[in-house]
């Protein structure tokens, strides 16, 4: 392949359902239509779901960044869990309004980040975006030292959002009623490497 070709290609393909110790959240790409079900929008743990439109998907895409906040932005968890209180149980200490003023501050400059490379609104919620940790996709760094690498990033980002692709969500423990070798084919679970395209070679 050509240096300046920007294609890649597939050296494995899993045939079967993927999974692991808790959830199992593998991209399937679609030989028969589907219905997309997803229960609570930015809400990836062990629960069902089906994530047929790009829009979906973005979401998800948005969850796997937030999933690597901490090691991709240095936003800490505890302040990323502080902000989730305060949404519910607002502080009524003038020193914790200061210090959430800043932590804020913050927050809204990675989510925007995250917002502007997942292509979603400006106005979206990201806040309470998770994906159980069984089934995180963790990028390399940038080596500007701030969000994700833009090579690997993109790789997973253009496989997630490809024609006929599909996320299908559950738990290990569940019956997968929703597999059907016949009608999907598994590219592999999120916490594979495998599912990261490969770039071809000369």
């Amino acid at each position: 392949m050509a240096p300046q070709d920007d294609a890649f290609h597939i050296t494995r393909v899993r045939l079967g359902l993927a999974t692991n110790s808790s959830s199992s959240h593998s991209l399937v790409l679609l030989q028969a239509p589907e219905t997309e079900d997803e229960p609570q929008r930015g809400q990836y743990g062990r629960t069902e779901f089906t994530l047929i439109t790009q829009e979906a998907r973005r979401h998800f895409l948005a969850a796997q960044l937030m999933s690597s906040v901490m090691s991709l932005y240095d936003f800490p968890w505890t302040d990323l869990e502080q902000l989730r209180t305060e949404r519910f149980a607002p502080s009524n200490s003038p020193e914790a309004q200061n210090t959430l003023r800043h932590v804020w501050r913050q927050w809204e400059n990675v989510a925007a980040a995250i917002r502007e490379l997942c292509g979603l609104p400006a106005d979206t919620d990201l806040l309470e975006h998770t994906v159980d940790h069984q089934s995180a996709h963790h990028f390399p760094r940038a080596a500007s030292g701030w969000g994700p690498d833009p090579e690997a990033f993109a790789r997973y980002r253009d496989l997630l959002l490809t024609q006929d692709v599909a996320v299908f969500g559950a738990d290990d423990g569940s019956e997968h009623s929703r597999w059907d070798e016949d009608r999907h084919l598994t590219l592999g679970s999120t916490d594979q490497t495998l599912m990261e395209p490969l770039r071809g070679e000369d």
